[in-house]
């Protein structure tokens, strides 16, 4: 009997054992095809009709495969008017569930305008761009040369990137090496003009430092000592002919 119970006991342990390293398995395949999958970012004005000096929902919506994202790191809307981009203005937006982040804007004239989604989630940025015709919209003597302006704006066509900041950790008052590497649309960006931007918390002096980049590999690097413990906040910049966007990361010191 009590060897019937030793046997009863150990094929226990082996089918608890082999239930958890299938859970593990499945865990780990599931994030792995999250890796795969790209950051959607849908664009959507409410209501469909937009009108001066009325109040315009826009909002984002964020997904990852089937996934609602909730955990998106940075939504920026950026807005300006066709033809005037020197003057545009960027939002940030409220985060209200359902994979879906909102600003309230309102149009003070007619007019035709842009707006871009700057979207960081899941070490991936995406920015896509819609057209929002304001009222009648463009006025006739803008009218003859859309075309050109429209060209213009080609470093805001719809893009996904792919930035990952390293080190995640570093300690005060050693020098630490900053490193970028920067894809588009799963291919590695070079020729890019990078430089960060950082400063800590509350901190009103934000420091700036170029990177260089590392035998055209698309990952750039820079030295930087941080002077002090603390959580610090990274801006990337990253600019070139066809793209001129920036993402934020952290970066922990002991």
């Amino acid at each position: 009997m009590k060897r019937i119970l030793l046997i009863m006991l150990a094929l226990s342990i082996v089918t608890v054992a082999c239930g958890s390293k299938n859970e593990n398995i499945q865990k780990e395949g599931t994030e792995e095809e999250n890796e795969l999958l790209p950051l959607n970012v849908e664009i959507e004005t409410l209501p469909d009709t937009l009108k001066a000096n009325e109040v315009v929902t826009i909002n984002a919506y964020v997904t990852l495969g089937e996934e609602e994202v909730e955990d998106a790191n940075e939504v920026q809307f950026q807005i300006w008017e066709k033809g005037k981009e020197e003057d545009d203005e960027f939002i940030d937006a409220t985060h209200v569930g359902s994979g879906t982040y909102t600003i309230e804007k309102t149009f003070d004239h007619d007019g035709i305008f842009y707006v871009v989604a700057h979207v960081t989630a899941r070490n991936m940025h995406n920015m896509p761009k819609k057209e929002l015709i304001v009222g009648d919209g463009e006025s006739e003597e803008h009218s003859h040369d859309s075309h050109g302006e429209e060209e213009s704006e080609h470093h805001h066509h719809e893009s996904q990137l792919f930035i990952e900041l390293n080190p995640k950790e570093a300690k005060s008052n050693n020098e630490t090496e900053l490193s970028v590497e920067v894809k588009q649309n799963d291919e590695l960006f070079s020729g890019a003009k990078v430089s960060y931007e950082i400063w800590k918390g509350e901190d009103h002096k934000h420091e700036y430092v170029d990177a260089v980049e590392s035998n055209g590999s698309g990952t750039y690097v820079a030295q930087y000592t941080f002077t002090e413990a603390g959580v610090y906040d990274v801006r990337i910049h990253i600019e070139s002919e066809s793209l001129h966007d920036h993402v934020e990361k952290e970066i922990t010191v002991e």
